[in-house]
């Protein structure tokens, strides 16, 4: 199919790609295309299911470009029926272009800042249940004006419109549970986040970080380690609090290959002492005798 294109082009095929417009709307580091670039065809068709190299990349853009300049089209904003013939030619799911022709695509959020329609529409279509955030992202700007990234669109649902999001201000338990779990499990605000109900990612890290600095504003000598203040900090709150949360079960880092060692050379010791006071009474009773 991919060939049947190319001779379909016509001259248009030796025409060079003005990147310099192109760049306007696509991330793209190149000032020009490899004059061969159709033989780049034969590598993409081995890397379409895998992340894609410079050359994938290359040959799509160009495919992309050289089928809308066919058509006469200069918005550069291909369709769900052009990721269709587009999938014919490259040999690749209609989807999957779809969705690297959006994280090539150059949008500022300062420039564009979401609007209350665009909320509206994302309520929308979370309200279907999708497997991925690139799958959310594709239905989302089959129906939206502006095009959004799978990043911006999970970013948005996450930290604003997500129904069990809460934004109330920290009660001092949600801090002692958030003190504890990185003092356990360290700065993974991720997985630390699904542990605390309804925080994100940035209210968990932006919460633990003004819990450190307003102990530093108070402390302004202190050199204490981020490690240390979470330990005074856990020591000065509310101790029913701290047993309550301590109930929670947390996941323990494994031991190190030495705190191992360590911790059979003490139960061996351990071991030694109890042996040994099992067989001192035999032989207190047989010094007895002796005398």
């Amino acid at each position: 199919m991919f060939q049947e294109f190319l001779d379909g082009l016509g001259s248009l095929k030796h025409k060079p790609v003005a990147l310099k417009q192109v760049k306007k709307i696509l991330k793209i580091e190149e000032k020009s295309l490899p004059k061969n670039i159709t033989n780049y065809f034969v590598e993409f068709t081995k890397h379409t299911s895998h992340k894609w190299q410079r050359k994938d990349k290359m040959i799509f853009i160009w495919t992309t470009l050289k089928y809308l300049e066919k058509q006469g089209r200069t918005d550069l904003k291909p369709n769900d029926d052009d990721w269709i013939a587009l999938s014919e030619i490259l040999g690749a799911p209609p989807e999957l272009l779809n969705s690297k022709w959006i994280g090539m695509l150059k949008t500022d959020l300062k420039q564009s800042p979401w609007t209350p329609e665009e909320d509206d529409l994302l309520r929308k279509v979370m309200t279907q249940k999708f497997i991925s955030w690139t799958h959310v992202a594709l239905e989302y700007n089959r129906a939206s004006p502006i095009m959004r990234h799978a990043k911006q669109v999970r970013e948005r649902w996450n930290n604003y419109l997500d129904p069990d999001l809460n934004k109330c201000p920290w009660t001092e338990s949600e801090q002692i549970q958030l003190l504890q779990l990185v003092q356990n499990q360290g700065k993974k605000w991720s997985v630390i986040s699904k542990q605390i109900k309804g925080r994100t990612e940035n209210q968990v890290k932006n919460a633990y970080n003004s819990l450190i600095n307003s102990y530093r504003r108070n402390h302004m000598q202190t050199l204490d380690s981020d490690e240390i203040i979470v330990s005074k900090l856990l020591s000065k709150l509310d101790p029913p609090l701290l047993q309550a949360n301590a109930s929670t079960p947390m996941i323990q880092p494994m031991p190190t290959l030495q705190q191992q060692l360590l911790m059979q050379a003490l139960l061996i010791e351990r071991l030694k002492s109890m042996a040994f006071f099992a067989q001192l009474p035999g032989f207190l009773a047989a010094q007895q005798q002796q005398s």
